[in-house]
């Protein structure tokens, strides 16, 4: 009789994404988010579901996105004003970028750290 197959993990309802935020102007204000769900949006809005803001205003309304599709993560700037950087490197608006386990970006004066776990 052949064992029975663990289909492959392919929804987020079964990962766990942690966001590790830290603002650069205030020490000690590492702020943890955790997410089980296909989409993160972050930005200054209210909407959000990672919500940032800080007097410089270098974060748009609806800043940038973490995706979970076909089986990877991937980061989106949404035509922000100020851009997303990840690894140190300027993200074209509107196209997304995979985003990996342990990867940092930028969103104004935040760094972020992006942690899977299942």
């Amino acid at each position: 009789m052949p064992l029975p197959t663990t289909p492959p993990i392919d929804s987020m309802k079964e990962k766990l994404i942690k966001l590790l935020v830290d603002y650069a102007f205030a020490p000690g204000s590492l702020r943890a988010f955790t997410f089980a769900q296909d989409r993160v949006a972050i930005g200054r809005s209210h909407t959000n579901d990672v919500k940032l803001t800080n007097p410089l205003r270098l974060v748009s309304r609806q800043h940038a996105e973490i995706r979970h599709e076909a089986g990877a993560f991937w980061l989106v700037d949404l035509g922000s004003k100020n851009a997303t950087w990840l690894n140190g490197r300027r993200l074209e608006a509107e196209r997304p970028y995979t985003i990996h386990n342990g990867d940092q970006f930028r969103v104004g004066d935040f760094q972020i750290q992006f942690v899977v776990s299942d």
